[in-house]
Parts: structure tokens; C-alpha cells; sequence
């Protein structure tokens, strides 16, 4: 019986009965290697996210009752890129920018391993810059890292 069993599995992929047949091996690999830096770019957009999170919770969240909320988030946004400790939030907008240009060039697939050299410095300098969650953030697409490398 398991005799049978190998040699109808030896019959089927000698025969290249597979479910992407018509795509053969080329597609196949082609088709992961893409994959992977499409991922990675998905992953490098989480910063972006969680960057506007901050922003949002800045701008929203506390706002005094005499005002609307689109007043408050103006009066808080000016505050916030003008006054003391501003550089904080020039740091976190263009922290923004680059996990977005990231994004694009490794969805793109247009200069993966410079845009992942990038990120490990922009990780690197997260580590010092903000708090630590916000740099492991930053660090997502370095999970692909390897495979982007092998594949660049």
C-alpha cells in the first residue's frame, strides 16, 4: 500500500500535476520573492500607523470644552511645532516620512536592501530618540531582512 501510495506521488510530480501548473517553477519562486518585499513594505506602514496614533491622541483626545474639536487640534498643533520641546514632534513627522518612503520603495520593490539599511538606522535611532515600543515598531520589516537580502 505505501508502496502504491510513493509511486502515484512520484507519478504526479514527474508529471507537474500541481495547482499553479500553468505558472511552473519560475512563477512559483517568483511569486515568494515578491512576497517577501511586499511584506516587508506592509510591515514598515505599521510605523506610519502608529506614528499618526500618536499624533491623533495629541490632537484629540484632550480638548477644553469652549472650543470644537477641529479648533482644539489646530490650537494644539501649532502649540505643539512651535513652543519648547518641539523637536519632538518635527522627530516623530519625519520619523513618519521615512517608514512611508520605506513602505513604498520595499512594496515597490525598488531599492529593498538600501530602504532596509534605512530602517536599521531609523531602529537604532528610535532606541534613542523614543520610548522602546516605538522602535520595536519601527524595527517590523527587519524581521524580513535576511530574505530581502537574498533576494535583492
Amino acid at each position: 500500500m505505501l508502496r502504491n501510495f510513493c509511486g502515484v506521488a512520484t507519478l504526479l510530480y514527474s508529471t507537474r500535476i500541481t495547482p499553479l501548473r500553468w505558472l511552473g517553477d519560475w512563477g512559483v519562486m517568483h511569486i515568494r520573492e515578491v512576497m517577501r518585499f511586499k511584506v516587508a513594505g506592509a510591515l514598515s506602514f505599521f510605523g506610519v500607523i502608529h506614528f499618526l496614533g500618536v499624533w491623533v491622541i495629541l490632537l484629540f483626545v484632550a480638548r477644553p470644552e469652549t472650543m470644537s474639536t477641529y479648533e482644539a487640534a489646530r490650537d494644539m498643533l501649532a502649540s505643539a511645532l512651535t513652543e519648547d520641546g518641539a523637536g519632538y514632534f518635527y522627530l516623530t513627522i519625519l520619523s513618519m516620512l521615512t517608514c512611508a518612503t520605506c513602505g513604498v520603495l520595499l512594496f515597490s520593490n525598488k531599492y529593498p536592501l538600501q530602504a532596509m539599511y534605512v530602517i536599521a538606522t531609523h531602529t537604532l535611532l528610535g532606541l534613542w530618540l523614543y520610548d522602546w515600543s516605538l522602535a520595536l515598531i519601527i524595527s517590523l520589516p527587519l524581521l524580513c531582512f535576511n530574505q530581502v537580502r537574498l533576494n535583492a
